[in-house]
Protein backbone atom coordinates (compact mmCIF):
# COMPACT_ATOMS: atom_id res chain seq x y z
CA UNK A 1 0.00 0.00 0.00
CA UNK A 2 1.43 3.76 -0.94
CA UNK A 3 2.15 5.96 2.02
CA UNK A 4 -0.72 8.35 0.73
CA UNK A 5 -3.34 5.59 0.92
CA UNK A 6 -2.01 4.41 4.31
CA UNK A 7 -2.65 8.39 5.66
CA UNK A 8 -5.50 8.27 4.66
CA UNK A 9 -6.79 4.69 5.54
CA UNK A 10 -5.73 5.80 9.33
CA UNK A 11 -7.62 9.38 8.72
CA UNK A 12 -10.90 7.17 7.91
CA UNK A 13 -10.27 4.93 10.76
CA UNK A 14 -9.28 7.31 13.54
CA UNK A 15 -11.70 9.96 12.12
CA UNK A 16 -9.35 12.50 12.44
CA UNK A 17 -10.64 14.86 9.99
CA UNK A 18 -14.46 15.43 8.09
CA UNK A 19 -15.48 15.80 4.89
CA UNK A 20 -15.36 19.79 3.92
CA UNK A 21 -13.03 21.45 7.29
CA UNK A 22 -11.28 23.83 6.65
CA UNK A 23 -7.44 23.28 8.12
CA UNK A 24 -4.68 24.85 9.68
CA UNK A 25 -1.39 22.30 8.70
CA UNK A 26 1.73 23.67 10.76
CA UNK A 27 4.05 23.46 8.35
CA UNK A 28 7.81 24.08 10.20
CA UNK A 29 9.40 23.24 6.89
CA UNK A 30 11.37 20.08 7.31
CA UNK A 31 10.23 16.46 5.84
CA UNK A 32 8.13 15.86 8.40
CA UNK A 33 5.39 18.84 7.46
CA UNK A 34 6.42 19.42 4.02
CA UNK A 35 5.34 15.85 3.22
CA UNK A 36 2.08 16.08 6.06
CA UNK A 37 0.90 19.04 3.61
CA UNK A 38 1.70 17.74 -0.18
CA UNK A 39 -0.66 14.64 1.18
CA UNK A 40 -3.44 16.83 2.47
CA UNK A 41 -3.48 19.00 -0.75
CA UNK A 42 -3.62 15.79 -2.60
CA UNK A 43 -6.35 14.57 -0.87
CA UNK A 44 -8.42 17.79 -0.54
CA UNK A 45 -10.17 17.64 -3.60
CA UNK A 46 -11.88 14.21 -2.65
CA UNK A 47 -12.07 15.60 1.20
CA UNK A 48 -13.26 19.20 -0.38
CA UNK A 49 -11.27 20.36 2.70
CA UNK A 50 -9.79 24.17 2.49
CA UNK A 51 -5.96 24.37 3.92
CA UNK A 52 -4.17 26.81 5.49
CA UNK A 53 -0.84 26.53 6.23
CA UNK A 54 0.75 28.25 9.66
CA UNK A 55 4.31 28.71 9.98
CA UNK A 56 6.55 30.15 12.81
CA UNK A 57 9.78 31.36 13.10
CA UNK A 58 10.68 31.24 16.18
CA UNK A 59 13.67 33.54 15.73
CA UNK A 60 16.65 31.44 17.33
CA UNK A 61 18.94 30.99 14.03
CA UNK A 62 18.57 33.89 12.54
CA UNK A 63 18.86 33.67 8.78
CA UNK A 64 18.28 30.32 9.20
CA UNK A 65 14.87 30.30 10.76
CA UNK A 66 14.15 32.99 7.85
CA UNK A 67 15.02 31.30 5.28
CA UNK A 68 12.87 28.59 6.05
CA UNK A 69 9.84 30.61 6.91
CA UNK A 70 10.54 31.63 3.05
CA UNK A 71 10.59 28.28 1.57
CA UNK A 72 7.48 27.84 3.99
CA UNK A 73 5.78 30.15 2.23
CA UNK A 74 6.97 29.66 -1.65
CA UNK A 75 5.52 26.07 -1.42
CA UNK A 76 2.10 27.20 -0.01
CA UNK A 77 2.42 29.48 -3.18
CA UNK A 78 3.54 26.54 -5.29
CA UNK A 79 0.43 24.66 -4.25
CA UNK A 80 -2.33 27.80 -4.35
CA UNK A 81 -2.61 28.00 -0.31
CA UNK A 82 -2.81 30.85 1.76
CA UNK A 83 0.15 30.89 4.35
CA UNK A 84 0.26 32.15 7.86
CA UNK A 85 3.91 33.04 9.15
CA UNK A 86 4.31 34.87 12.45
CA UNK A 87 7.77 36.39 13.62
CA UNK A 88 8.53 35.56 17.46
CA UNK A 89 11.29 36.80 19.10
CA UNK A 90 11.50 33.46 21.98
CA UNK A 91 15.27 34.63 23.18
CA UNK A 92 13.43 38.08 23.62
CA UNK A 93 10.28 36.27 25.13
CA UNK A 94 12.60 33.84 27.40
CA UNK A 95 14.27 37.26 29.21
CA UNK A 96 11.45 37.80 31.30
CA UNK A 97 10.26 34.44 32.38
CA UNK A 98 12.05 31.46 34.00
CA UNK A 99 11.08 29.20 30.75
CA UNK A 100 13.18 26.17 28.82
CA UNK A 101 13.28 27.87 25.58
CA UNK A 102 11.48 24.50 23.83
CA UNK A 103 8.70 24.70 26.18
CA UNK A 104 8.42 28.32 25.15
CA UNK A 105 8.45 27.86 21.63
CA UNK A 106 5.55 25.39 22.29
CA UNK A 107 3.03 27.53 24.06
CA UNK A 108 3.86 30.47 21.73
CA UNK A 109 3.37 28.30 18.67
CA UNK A 110 0.22 27.02 20.39
CA UNK A 111 -1.54 30.12 20.68
CA UNK A 112 -0.61 31.25 17.02
CA UNK A 113 -1.85 27.95 15.36
CA UNK A 114 -5.07 28.47 17.87
CA UNK A 115 -5.29 32.19 17.00
CA UNK A 116 -5.35 31.37 13.23
CA UNK A 117 -7.64 28.35 13.40
CA UNK A 118 -10.31 31.28 15.39
CA UNK A 119 -9.39 33.61 12.62
CA UNK A 120 -9.89 30.94 9.88
CA UNK A 121 -13.12 29.26 11.14
CA UNK A 122 -10.72 25.79 10.91
CA UNK A 123 -11.98 22.98 12.88
CA UNK A 124 -8.83 21.38 13.21
CA UNK A 125 -5.08 22.23 13.30
CA UNK A 126 -3.19 19.46 11.59
CA UNK A 127 0.56 18.13 12.99
CA UNK A 128 3.41 16.59 11.35
CA UNK A 129 4.18 14.60 14.07
CA UNK A 130 5.51 10.40 13.18
CA UNK A 131 5.86 7.37 14.38
CA UNK A 132 10.14 8.05 15.45
CA UNK A 133 8.62 11.20 17.28
CA UNK A 134 6.03 8.88 19.33
CA UNK A 135 8.62 6.34 20.32
CA UNK A 136 11.31 8.94 21.67
CA UNK A 137 8.06 10.81 23.76
CA UNK A 138 7.32 7.26 25.00
CA UNK A 139 10.73 6.59 26.17
CA UNK A 140 11.65 10.04 27.47
CA UNK A 141 8.07 9.34 29.75
CA UNK A 142 9.37 6.31 30.53
CA UNK A 143 12.54 7.50 31.88
CA UNK A 144 10.76 10.08 33.86
CA UNK A 145 8.44 7.52 35.42
CA UNK A 146 5.14 8.27 33.95
CA UNK A 147 1.99 6.01 34.39
CA UNK A 148 -0.11 4.06 31.89
CA UNK A 149 -1.20 7.82 30.71
CA UNK A 150 2.33 9.38 29.93
CA UNK A 151 3.30 5.69 27.89
CA UNK A 152 0.32 6.50 25.45
CA UNK A 153 2.29 8.80 23.89
CA UNK A 154 0.68 11.33 21.34
CA UNK A 155 -2.68 11.18 20.71
CA UNK A 156 -3.89 10.84 17.39
CA UNK A 157 -6.54 13.73 17.56
CA UNK A 158 -7.17 15.67 20.85
CA UNK A 159 -9.48 18.95 21.20
CA UNK A 160 -7.91 22.48 22.54
CA UNK A 161 -10.01 25.10 23.31
CA UNK A 162 -12.62 23.95 20.79
CA UNK A 163 -10.12 23.51 18.26
CA UNK A 164 -8.55 19.42 17.21
CA UNK A 165 -5.36 18.80 16.80
CA UNK A 166 -5.01 16.29 14.14
CA UNK A 167 -1.80 14.23 13.97
CA UNK A 168 -2.23 11.78 11.20
CA UNK A 169 1.48 10.65 10.77
CA UNK A 170 1.52 8.65 13.90
CA UNK A 171 2.50 4.98 12.23
CA UNK A 172 4.87 6.74 9.69
CA UNK A 173 8.29 6.87 10.08
CA UNK A 174 10.58 9.11 9.20
CA UNK A 175 12.46 7.32 6.48
CA UNK A 176 8.92 7.36 4.89
CA UNK A 177 8.65 10.59 5.23
CA UNK A 178 11.88 11.46 3.43
CA UNK A 179 11.15 9.35 0.78
CA UNK A 180 8.17 10.56 -0.33
CA UNK A 181 9.61 14.24 -0.19
CA UNK A 182 12.75 12.64 -2.59
CA UNK A 183 10.35 10.49 -4.91
CA UNK A 184 8.35 13.61 -5.16
CA UNK A 185 10.64 16.30 -5.68
CA UNK A 186 9.63 17.95 -2.48
CA UNK A 187 12.59 20.77 -1.22
CA UNK A 188 12.84 20.94 2.99
CA UNK A 189 15.00 22.17 5.60
CA UNK A 190 16.95 20.83 8.02
CA UNK A 191 16.79 22.25 11.63
CA UNK A 192 20.79 22.57 12.83
CA UNK A 193 19.34 22.67 16.56
CA UNK A 194 18.23 19.00 16.07
CA UNK A 195 21.63 18.31 16.24
CA UNK A 196 22.33 19.81 19.57
CA UNK A 197 22.34 17.55 22.58
CA UNK A 198 21.56 20.48 25.03
CA UNK A 199 17.92 19.55 24.39
CA UNK A 200 16.85 15.95 26.18
CA UNK A 201 14.74 15.01 23.13
CA UNK A 202 17.45 15.06 21.44
CA UNK A 203 19.85 13.33 23.07
CA UNK A 204 17.03 10.07 23.01
CA UNK A 205 16.88 10.57 19.28
CA UNK A 206 21.10 10.77 19.45
CA UNK A 207 21.91 8.71 22.15
CA UNK A 208 19.50 6.18 24.04
CA UNK A 209 18.09 4.80 20.63
CA UNK A 210 20.84 3.88 18.81
CA UNK A 211 22.28 2.51 21.97
CA UNK A 212 18.81 0.51 22.85
CA UNK A 213 18.81 -0.51 18.74
CA UNK A 214 21.90 -3.07 20.68
CA UNK A 215 19.12 -4.52 22.48
CA UNK A 216 16.31 -4.25 20.17
CA UNK A 217 17.30 -3.10 16.56
CA UNK A 218 13.44 -2.21 16.33
CA UNK A 219 13.23 -0.80 19.44
CA UNK A 220 11.61 2.04 17.79
CA UNK A 221 8.76 0.19 16.43
CA UNK A 222 8.30 -1.57 20.01
CA UNK A 223 7.92 1.79 21.53
CA UNK A 224 4.81 2.64 19.42
CA UNK A 225 3.13 -0.49 19.60
CA UNK A 226 3.68 0.43 23.25
CA UNK A 227 2.03 3.08 22.96
CA UNK A 228 -0.87 2.24 20.90
CA UNK A 229 -1.18 -0.67 23.15
CA UNK A 230 -1.70 1.85 26.62
CA UNK A 231 -3.83 4.41 24.70
CA UNK A 232 -6.52 1.65 24.15
CA UNK A 233 -5.95 0.38 27.51
CA UNK A 234 -6.31 4.28 28.93
CA UNK A 235 -9.08 4.92 26.90
CA UNK A 236 -10.88 1.73 28.70
CA UNK A 237 -10.22 2.63 31.89
CA UNK A 238 -10.80 6.36 31.30
CA UNK A 239 -14.34 5.63 30.64
CA UNK A 240 -14.74 3.06 33.72
CA UNK A 241 -13.63 5.67 36.17
CA UNK A 242 -16.07 8.20 34.81
CA UNK A 243 -18.77 5.78 35.04
CA UNK A 244 -18.24 4.55 38.25
CA UNK A 245 -17.58 8.69 39.19
CA UNK A 246 -21.44 9.08 37.64
CA UNK A 247 -22.87 6.18 39.66
CA UNK A 248 -21.22 6.45 43.23
CA UNK A 249 -20.45 10.25 43.65
CA UNK A 250 -21.48 13.64 43.85
CA UNK A 251 -20.55 17.61 42.34
CA UNK A 252 -18.79 19.75 44.83
CA UNK A 253 -18.16 22.57 43.35
CA UNK A 254 -14.53 22.12 41.53
CA UNK A 255 -14.39 18.37 42.46
CA UNK A 256 -16.26 15.28 43.91
CA UNK A 257 -17.41 13.47 46.82
CA UNK A 258 -17.97 9.86 47.06
CA UNK A 259 -18.30 7.02 49.74
CA UNK A 260 -15.40 5.24 50.82
CA UNK A 261 -16.91 2.40 51.74
CA UNK A 262 -17.91 2.03 47.67
CA UNK A 263 -14.28 3.06 47.04
CA UNK A 264 -12.33 0.62 48.79
CA UNK A 265 -14.32 -2.32 47.06
CA UNK A 266 -12.33 -1.70 43.53
CA UNK A 267 -9.47 -2.79 42.14
CA UNK A 268 -6.48 -0.61 43.43
CA UNK A 269 -6.13 -0.15 39.43
CA UNK A 270 -9.66 2.15 39.14
CA UNK A 271 -9.03 3.60 42.62
CA UNK A 272 -6.40 5.23 41.26
CA UNK A 273 -7.87 6.16 38.01
CA UNK A 274 -10.90 7.77 39.82
CA UNK A 275 -8.66 10.08 41.78
CA UNK A 276 -6.66 10.86 38.62
CA UNK A 277 -10.00 11.71 36.93
CA UNK A 278 -11.22 13.68 39.41
CA UNK A 279 -8.17 15.81 40.29
CA UNK A 280 -8.39 16.37 36.10
CA UNK A 281 -11.61 18.15 36.95
CA UNK A 282 -10.49 19.93 39.95
CA UNK A 283 -7.14 21.27 37.71
CA UNK A 284 -9.15 21.85 34.62
CA UNK A 285 -6.48 19.91 32.58
CA UNK A 286 -3.89 22.93 33.80
CA UNK A 287 -2.09 20.97 35.82
CA UNK A 288 -0.70 17.37 36.11
CA UNK A 289 -0.29 15.40 39.70
CA UNK A 290 2.78 12.63 40.25
CA UNK A 291 1.90 9.01 41.07
CA UNK A 292 3.36 9.49 44.45
CA UNK A 293 0.61 12.23 45.26
CA UNK A 294 -2.54 9.95 43.91
CA UNK A 295 -0.72 6.74 46.26
CA UNK A 296 -0.99 9.10 48.58
CA UNK A 297 -4.79 10.06 48.35
CA UNK A 298 -5.78 6.45 47.54
CA UNK A 299 -3.71 4.37 50.79
CA UNK A 300 -5.52 6.94 53.25
CA UNK A 301 -8.62 6.97 51.58
CA UNK A 302 -8.13 3.38 52.19
CA UNK A 303 -7.22 3.47 55.89
CA UNK A 304 -9.49 1.57 58.53
CA UNK A 305 -9.29 4.62 61.33
CA UNK A 306 -12.11 6.79 61.41
CA UNK A 307 -10.62 9.63 61.98
CA UNK A 308 -10.68 12.53 59.80
CA UNK A 309 -8.02 12.94 57.59
CA UNK A 310 -6.82 16.46 55.37
CA UNK A 311 -4.18 15.79 52.04
CA UNK A 312 -3.01 19.38 50.40
CA UNK A 313 -2.23 18.03 46.79
CA UNK A 314 0.40 20.58 45.38
CA UNK A 315 -1.75 22.87 42.62
CA UNK A 316 -3.79 24.14 44.89
CA UNK A 317 -6.18 20.99 45.76
CA UNK A 318 -6.91 18.92 49.02
CA UNK A 319 -8.15 15.51 50.00
CA UNK A 320 -10.49 15.86 52.29
CA UNK A 321 -11.60 12.31 54.32
CA UNK A 322 -14.80 13.19 56.60
CA UNK A 323 -15.89 9.79 58.10
CA UNK A 324 -16.93 8.12 55.45
CA UNK A 325 -17.32 10.14 52.79
CA UNK A 326 -13.94 11.25 51.27
CA UNK A 327 -13.25 14.80 49.13
CA UNK A 328 -10.96 15.98 46.43
CA UNK A 329 -11.52 19.92 45.62
CA UNK A 330 -9.98 22.82 44.74
CA UNK A 331 -8.79 24.69 47.76
CA UNK A 332 -8.84 28.44 47.74
CA UNK A 333 -6.90 30.87 50.09
CA UNK A 334 -10.19 32.19 51.86
CA UNK A 335 -10.41 32.11 55.34
CA UNK A 336 -13.68 31.44 57.52
CA UNK A 337 -15.50 34.65 57.21
CA UNK A 338 -17.73 35.05 60.52
CA UNK A 339 -21.28 36.72 59.62
CA UNK A 340 -24.59 38.09 61.18
CA UNK A 341 -27.71 38.83 59.46
CA UNK A 342 -30.98 40.53 61.06
CA UNK A 343 -34.74 39.77 59.97
CA UNK A 344 -37.40 41.73 61.58
CA UNK A 345 -40.99 40.60 62.39
CA UNK A 346 -41.89 43.07 59.67
CA UNK A 347 -39.54 41.60 57.13
CA UNK A 348 -41.15 37.85 57.94
CA UNK A 349 -44.42 39.38 57.33
CA UNK A 350 -43.73 40.01 53.50
CA UNK A 351 -41.90 36.81 52.94
CA UNK A 352 -38.93 36.79 50.87
CA UNK A 353 -35.21 35.37 50.64
CA UNK A 354 -31.88 36.42 52.79
CA UNK A 355 -28.83 35.76 50.46
CA UNK A 356 -26.17 34.08 52.57
CA UNK A 357 -22.83 34.12 50.78
CA UNK A 358 -20.89 32.64 53.52
CA UNK A 359 -22.67 29.85 53.90
CA UNK A 360 -22.71 29.32 49.96
CA UNK A 361 -27.09 29.15 50.10
CA UNK A 362 -30.25 31.54 51.01
CA UNK A 363 -32.69 31.43 53.62
CA UNK A 364 -36.28 31.90 52.71
CA UNK A 365 -38.95 32.89 54.86
CA UNK A 366 -42.74 33.37 54.49
CA UNK A 367 -45.79 33.75 57.30
CA UNK A 368 -49.02 31.32 56.78
CA UNK A 369 -52.05 30.85 58.63
CA UNK A 370 -55.36 29.71 58.92
CA UNK A 371 -56.14 31.29 55.58
CA UNK A 372 -53.12 29.80 53.89
CA UNK A 373 -49.87 30.65 52.35
CA UNK A 374 -50.25 34.21 51.88
CA UNK A 375 -46.39 35.11 50.00
CA UNK A 376 -44.71 33.81 46.76
CA UNK A 377 -43.76 29.63 46.81
CA UNK A 378 -40.55 28.29 47.48
CA UNK A 379 -37.91 28.51 44.99
CA UNK A 380 -37.00 25.42 43.19
CA UNK A 381 -33.49 25.07 45.44
CA UNK A 382 -35.67 25.04 48.90
CA UNK A 383 -33.66 21.97 50.77
CA UNK A 384 -34.92 22.06 54.31
CA UNK A 385 -37.50 24.03 56.36
CA UNK A 386 -38.63 24.25 59.90
CA UNK A 387 -41.76 25.93 61.60
CA UNK A 388 -41.94 28.56 64.47
CA UNK A 389 -45.17 29.71 65.98
CA UNK A 390 -44.67 33.42 65.43
CA UNK A 391 -45.79 35.11 68.67
CA UNK A 392 -43.31 32.97 70.67
CA UNK A 393 -40.17 34.41 68.73
CA UNK A 394 -38.41 37.13 70.00
CA UNK A 395 -37.24 39.84 66.82
CA UNK A 396 -35.20 40.58 65.57
CA UNK A 397 -34.14 36.89 64.42
CA UNK A 398 -30.30 36.72 63.77
CA UNK A 399 -28.78 34.58 61.03
CA UNK A 400 -25.40 33.71 61.86
CA UNK A 401 -22.28 31.66 61.78
CA UNK A 402 -21.69 29.45 64.92
CA UNK A 403 -19.27 30.95 67.66
CA UNK A 404 -17.70 29.34 70.32
CA UNK A 405 -19.82 28.14 73.30
CA UNK A 406 -23.04 27.95 71.49
CA UNK A 407 -25.49 26.02 73.00
CA UNK A 408 -29.17 24.11 71.81
CA UNK A 409 -31.80 23.14 73.86
CA UNK A 410 -32.83 20.27 71.07
CA UNK A 411 -36.08 19.71 70.61
CA UNK A 412 -36.27 15.76 72.25
CA UNK A 413 -33.93 15.98 74.33
CA UNK A 414 -33.67 17.65 78.30
CA UNK A 415 -31.31 20.62 78.97
CA UNK A 416 -29.24 22.06 76.44
CA UNK A 417 -26.44 20.60 74.38
CA UNK A 418 -23.03 22.59 72.53
CA UNK A 419 -23.12 23.02 69.24
CA UNK A 420 -19.97 21.20 68.56
CA UNK A 421 -21.11 18.04 70.17
CA UNK A 422 -24.11 18.08 67.89
CA UNK A 423 -22.09 18.64 64.56
CA UNK A 424 -19.73 15.46 65.86
CA UNK A 425 -22.49 13.60 67.23
CA UNK A 426 -23.93 14.12 63.59
CA UNK A 427 -21.12 13.43 61.58
CA UNK A 428 -21.15 16.92 59.99
CA UNK A 429 -17.87 17.72 57.83
CA UNK A 430 -15.59 20.10 59.57
CA UNK A 431 -15.48 22.71 56.76
CA UNK A 432 -19.12 22.64 56.42
CA UNK A 433 -19.47 23.32 60.07
CA UNK A 434 -17.98 26.86 59.29
CA UNK A 435 -20.51 27.50 56.61
CA UNK A 436 -23.50 26.57 58.13
CA UNK A 437 -25.74 29.13 59.43
CA UNK A 438 -27.52 29.47 63.20
CA UNK A 439 -30.71 31.03 63.50
CA UNK A 440 -31.13 32.76 67.11
CA UNK A 441 -33.90 34.21 68.79
CA UNK A 442 -32.97 38.13 70.14
CA UNK A 443 -32.09 37.14 73.25
CA UNK A 444 -29.45 34.55 71.26
CA UNK A 445 -31.00 31.48 71.70
CA UNK A 446 -30.02 28.83 68.76
CA UNK A 447 -33.78 28.24 67.61
CA UNK A 448 -32.28 26.02 64.41
CA UNK A 449 -29.31 24.77 62.59
CA UNK A 450 -31.08 23.56 58.92
CA UNK A 451 -30.67 20.28 58.21
CA UNK A 452 -29.55 19.11 61.23
CA UNK A 453 -31.52 19.94 64.52
CA UNK A 454 -34.54 22.61 65.69
CA UNK A 455 -34.36 23.46 69.12
CA UNK A 456 -38.03 22.97 71.59
CA UNK A 457 -38.67 26.54 71.41
CA UNK A 458 -41.81 28.38 69.79
CA UNK A 459 -43.66 25.02 68.78
CA UNK A 460 -46.50 25.43 66.47
CA UNK A 461 -49.54 24.62 68.34
CA UNK A 462 -50.84 21.18 65.85
CA UNK A 463 -54.22 21.52 67.75
CA UNK A 464 -54.93 25.16 66.82
CA UNK A 465 -55.06 25.79 62.92
CA UNK A 466 -55.28 29.47 63.17
CA UNK A 467 -52.09 30.15 64.88
CA UNK A 468 -49.93 32.57 62.38
CA UNK A 469 -46.63 30.11 61.91
CA UNK A 470 -43.25 31.36 60.31
CA UNK A 471 -42.05 29.03 57.94
CA UNK A 472 -38.15 29.04 57.49
CA UNK A 473 -36.22 27.15 54.81
CA UNK A 474 -32.53 27.33 53.45
CA UNK A 475 -31.12 26.09 49.96
CA UNK A 476 -28.66 26.19 47.50
CA UNK A 477 -27.77 29.94 46.24
CA UNK A 478 -30.17 30.71 43.20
Amino acid sequence: MQLLERVERDIREQELLRQGSVLIVAVSGGADSTALLHMLHKLSEEWSWRLVVAHVNHMFRGDESLAEARQVEALARSLGLPCETAHIDIPGYLQSRAMNPQDASRERRYAFLLETAGRYGASAIVLAHHADDQAETVLLHLLRGSGGSGLSGMAFKRIEKNVELVRPLLRIYKTELLKYCSDNGLLFSEDSSNAERKYARNRIRLDALPYLRQFNPRISEALVRLAETNRAEDDYLQGVAAGWLQQHGRSIGPGYAFSREAFIKEHVALQRRVIKLILSYVFSGGGSVDFSAIERIRRAAAQQRKSNIHIEVPGAARMVRVYDEIRLERTTNKSKADYSYALSKNEALQAGILELPEAEGVLFYEVRSHEGVICRPKPASFLDEAQFALEQLEFPLVVRSRLAGDRMEVLGLNGSKKVKDIYIDDKVAPDVRSRLPLVCDASGRVLWIPGIRRSRHALPDGETGDQPRLILGFGARM
